[in-house]
């Protein structure tokens, strides 16, 4: 099977990392072949179209740029080069990915603990008990928001609060988007209004000011089922890639 959309992200993400960093230091321009030096390079388990929406995705976030280029038999070529917030973001997620566990003094492992990277552009991390982990020298900085990654179940949403606030927001666009399309029934939600108070639910545990692992794991997967019935709506598929990428980076959700 495909992978989805929010799976593809991150991993299209990374492909670009790499790609981008294949190329020869006396190229003048840094651009790869979104086609031939990412997706099938790297044999991403997706549909093309898919590649190129999140692409697209991307450069409208400013991670990357696109120069389409029509060749002789008017197929579309995507040449793309990363900007260095995606290239700071891009890094970031590989450190994350790149940290393994570490033991508590009983020897047993900490959930959802990690060593220090040894990359020197990511975040150090350590335990601080049976759940969690908390950053040590300087927390990771992505799209200029600092986190605060999670300590235990529970998350300060002052430790973290312009990322929050971002999320908050971001929900709220998404209300505002089925709000507008109430009357024109062009996005075919199951049960809006239970979703609706999903989203309901989850801004309430933000407002008072902790907000679990399990809770943000939940909102994701509901976020990841408006992702695949609302893809008419870029607005709504750029809120929940904004929300995802955040309660990803807080929860460690990696």
């Amino acid at each position: 099977m495909s992978m989805t959309i929010a799976e593809l992200r991150p991993a299209l993400l990374l492909a670009m990392l790499e790609a981008h960093n294949d190329i020869p230091d006396d190229e003048e321009d840094f651009q790869f072949d979104l086609i031939n030096d990412v997706f099938l390079k790297y044999d991403l388990d997706a549909k093309r179209r898919s590649v190129e929406l999140c692409a697209k995705e991307f450069r409208d976030q400013g991670l990357i740029e696109i120069e389409e280029i029509t060749g002789t038999e008017d197929e579309t070529y995507f040449r793309c080069s990363m900007t260095a917030k995606g290239i700071d973001q891009a890094e970031q997620l590989a450190a994350s990915q790149t940290n393994t566990p570490t033991e508590q003094s009983d020897g047993m492992i900490a959930e959802g603990a990690v060593l220090q990277s040894t990359a020197s552009t990511s975040p150090s991390f350590i335990t601080t008990g049976a759940l969690g982990r908390e950053p040590i020298g300087r927390s990771p900085i992505v799209g200029g928001i600092e986190y605060v990654p999670a300590a235990g179940r529970y998350v300060s949403v002052k430790d973290n609060q312009p990322a929050f606030d971002e999320v908050r927001k971001n929900i709220s666009d998404i209300r505002n988007e089925f709000a507008n399309d109430h009357n024109k029934r062009e996005l075919p939600v199951e049960n809006l209004d239970g979703v609706i108070a999903e989203l309901d639910a989850f801004d309430l545990q933000i407002e008072k000011n902790w907000v679990s692992r399990p809770a943000a794991k939940n909102f994701i997967e509901t976020l990841k089922y408006i992702e695949t019935v609302c893809v008419t709506s870029a607005k709504i598929l750029g809120a929940i890639t904004a929300i995802i990428g955040s309660l990803t980076i807080i929860f460690g959700l990696m």
